[in-house]
This record gives structure tokens, sequence and C-alpha cells, in this order.
């Protein structure tokens, strides 16, 4: 995740952390703001969890937060939907019929 990224988001970045892992404090989350490397090993510590799978947590977290504060003009634009022509019932059998041949 790119630092311009979580800086231009920091608050809510900061706010998604601590809804996610509760237990870290103000000063956890300081540290972690400075260097995200931090945040799997304050996970471990924290936590108890094992290096594997604080860093399992710690991508998916990155991936959910990237998702979710992704700008509208980075998203693919959808393509219109098409709506069928109905024709009516006599030029539709001539339609079928030109079409046939």
């Amino acid at each position: 995740m790119e630092p311009t990224h979580i800086e231009s988001n920091l608050k809510e970045f900061r706010s998604k952390i601590k809804a996610r892992w509760s237990r870290f404090t103000d000063q956890d989350l300081e540290n972690v703001k400075t260097d995200l490397s931090q945040l799997s090993e304050k996970i471990q510590k924290v936590y108890g969890t094992a290096k594997d799978e604080a860093q399992k947590q710690v991508d998916e977290f990155k991936k959910a937060f990237r998702s979710e504060t992704k700008p509208e003009a980075t998203h693919q634009s959808k393509q219109p939907t098409v709506k069928p022509v109905s024709m009516p019932h006599s030029d539709e059998n001539s339609y079928k019929k030109a079409k046939a041949s």
C-alpha cells in the first residue's frame, strides 16, 4: 500500500485498524502510522498470533482498505445497459423473413 494513500486517509485508516484490532493502544496506532511494517509485529505481540497468520491478516486488511477507499474515478466505468427494442408485430415478421433469406 502506498504511503501517500495511507497518509491521505490517515484518520480513516487508524479508525479501521482500531475497529479491526481493538486491543491496540493509541501509541500502537501512532507507531503503525509511521511504519506500516510494524502492524504485523503488533498483532503478534498484542494478540499472540503466529507470524504468518498476522501477516495474512495485515494483507487482507490492506486489500480491503484499498478497495474501500479507492477513488471513484479509478473504478472501471460500467457500460450502459442496452434495452431490447420491441418492433411492431407486422415489422417483426418481415424482419424474421428478411433475416432468414
